[in-house]
């Protein structure tokens, strides 16, 4: 099956995108928050200021859209260079970057889809002069891809490694893998609490006991206090990060 692509350069024609976004992202294996039209939008609107759209949407023979790679181009300043460099990355990178970016692409056609995207990446190398991706989603292939097709100099790939903890089903459990110190401190500070603010602090902990329950018994994501994030330059084949879902 062949994909035609097309550039997105103007902010009405990318607006316009915005009910279709989410019903492609629900059908991709890089559903995640961090690629929602609400998310990738409001970056766009508050950080996207100082760069250029480059997004570049696929269509099936249909006319169908199947593929959004949520791109921009923005001026980039390296030591020791006598001038800037045009950078082709992701919109939702840089400021508040998130990890698990990524092309969003129907899930049938994912592999010839991204194929097409970096064929036209290729094609318009004479707009770009560095392609900088950051926090590419694990499993995605898409590190592999591009640089087996692009030359080594004019690509500089980054993908961010998120420390994963995996947690008993419910409260009670996880209290009883906590050092004694701790779980007296909880004890301590429930009853202060339900001294204080009796009707809030028992409805807030009951429900907080009832999503701990249900939740998946692991979290992609720490605390920024305990996350352990390491940036690495080329070749990056693998990202560290379980899938799951926060309540």
């Amino acid at each position: 099956m062949s994909f035609s692509i097309k550039l997105i350069q103007d902010e009405k024609d990318f607006f316009a995108l915005k009910n279709t976004w989410n019903a492609l992202l629900e059908k991709s294996s890089a559903n995640n928050i961090f690629l929602t039209w609400e998310w990738i939008s409001t970056w766009w609107k508050y950080f996207g200021k100082e760069g250029k759209l480059y997004t570049l949407t696929a269509h099936n023979e249909k006319d169908e859209l199947v593929g959004i790679a949520p791109l921009h181009i923005r001026i980039r300043k390296i030591k020791k260079r006598f001038f800037p460099l045009r950078s082709l990355t992701f919109i939702g990178s840089n400021e508040a970057a998130p990890d698990h970016l990524d092309f969003i692409t129907d899930y049938e056609h994912e592999t010839q889809i991204k194929e097409s995207f970096i064929g036209f990446i290729q094609n318009i190398k004479s707009q770009w002069d560095l392609l900088d991706f950051d926090g590419i989603r694990e499993n995605s292939g898409l590190t592999e891809r591009l640089q087996s097709s692009l030359p080594a100099r004019r690509y500089f790939l980054k993908t961010t490694e998120s420390t994963t903890i995996a947690l008993p089903p419910t409260w009670d459990e996880m209290q009883q893998a906590l050092g004694k110190n701790l779980r007296y401190n909880i004890r301590r500070y429930d009853r202060k609490m339900e001294r204080k603010i009796p009707a809030w602090w028992l409805i807030n902990k009951f429900k907080l006991k009832a999503k701990l329950a249900k939740q998946s018994t692991c979290w992609s994501t720490l605390p920024p206090k305990y996350a352990k994030t390491t940036t690495k330059r080329t070749p990056l084949p693998t990202k560290k990060c379980a899938t799951s879902t926060k309540s």
